[in-house]
């Protein structure tokens, strides 16, 4: 009798010489077989690269990060990357619909991913409301008057605004100290983008952004 994982198709084969093997990507459990519909398909999400396999535990699972959707595959080239701005911690998936998308705030350019770790914060300076980015430049800067001090933020609300009496005309400025005071004398609106936003305070007087002067005697601002 031919064994498990194989098959003798020739009426009166008495040599298991005869036996034919089941191809990679099948396996059987039958044994005495005259046929090859007894050699079964791995399941879709797996895939095998043994001749003559007799159990289906030597169909290997797609790994994480992957998914084939095809029964009866014989290589794990079967099994297809999730795409960039995703990633699946499953293995064995059989549909796409298993690659989840990258949290906004986040990005990955990678295929193929298999940790949500693997989608990269934006930057400090930096954030994004994209669901499966798949590049850096889908995280946007905070405005001039702004800063950012923290990765992986999801709104331009994330963003602060410089104090009042200083002022940054930096795009995607990553820290407070980035915001330059105004000049002595002067002071400007919280989030104010240029030196010519500060504006002489009362009893001084000068073009805004510039030198300010007091007042001389017997005038008032």
């Amino acid at each position: 009798n031919c064994d498990a994982g194989t098959y003798a198709s020739t009426a009166g084969s008495n040599s298991k010489s005869s036996c034919l093997r089941c191809v990679a990507g099948k396996f059987s459990t039958v044994t005495a077989s005259a046929s090859s519909t007894t050699c079964f398909d791995c399941a879709a999400g797996k895939y095998s690269e043994e001749l003559g396999a007799h159990t289906a535990g030597t169909c290997s699972n797609c790994a994480a990060g992957t998914y084939s959707s095809q029964r009866g595959s014989a290589s794990s080239t079967s099994c297809v990357d999730c795409g960039a701005g995703k990633f699946s911690t499953r293995t064995a998936s059989q549909s796409s619909t298993t690659c989840v998308k990258c949290a906004a705030g986040k990005y990955s350019a990678s295929v193929g991913a298999s940790m949500a770790t693997d989608c990269l914060d934006c930057s400090k300076g930096k954030f994004s409301g994209t669901l499966g980015a798949v590049t850096i430049s889908a995280c946007f800067q905070c405005g001039a008057g702004k800063y950012l001090p923290v990765e992986g933020s999801v709104d331009e609300g994330d963003c602060l605004k410089c104090s009042a009496g200083t002022f940054s005309a930096t795009l995607g400025a990553t820290a407070l100290d980035l915001c330059t005071a105004c000049p002595d004398e002067s002071t400007a609106t919280r989030g104010s983008r240029a030196v010519t936003d500060c504006v002489c305070n009362m009893g001084y007087s000068g073009p805004n952004g510039a030198t300010c002067t007091a007042c001389g005697f017997g005038t008032y601002k």
